[in-house]
């Protein structure tokens, strides 16, 4: 009798001092971007998508002229993920987007590129001891002269 007491005794003592472990937080999925949109010329380029996520993650583009060129990895830390943006051929402007999707959260970057600028080449000839240069109007006029020697 007096072991079945200390046996009762020292279950109650030890249910006594066994503490209650709190409940797990709950793991909410999230996203942090740097720039949430890209301006970009009409040329063929790399953009970098820097972001973090705790969770799983993958992409969703909205165009074919976007292509992600980096594996998908896993982990808890900050990612520097390349898309390679074709050259806009078009005398439009275009848009679309990238879609982050990590868990149950997404995060929407759009991506502009402008239209390709209309180009020509000029060639102009003289025989003369002087040339004076015609006046160019319009934005962002550029050029070169080959003097040919």
């Amino acid at each position: 009798m007096k072991r079945t007491i200390y046996a009762v005794f020292a279950l109650l003592m030890f249910a006594a001092c066994k503490q209650q472990q709190p409940l797990p937080e709950p793991v909410i999925d999230s996203i942090e971007v740097d720039d949430d949109s890209y301006v970009l010329d009409y040329k063929a380029q790399t953009i970098s998508l820097n972001f973090a996520t705790n969770a799983e993650y993958q992409f969703e583009i909205g165009a074919d002229w976007i292509v992600h060129v980096d594996e998908e990895s896993r982990s808890m830390e900050n990612y520097n993920e390349h898309f390679a943006v074709a050259e806009n051929s078009t005398s439009d402007e275009r848009s679309t987007y990238i879609k982050i999707i990590a868990g149950d959260v997404e995060y929407m970057v759009t991506v502009v590129q402008g239209a390709r600028p209309e180009l020509f080449n000029l060639s102009i000839k003289h025989c003369n001891e002087h040339l004076d240069s015609p006046v160019w109007m319009g934005e962002n006029v550029r050029g070169s002269i080959d003097w040919g020697d």
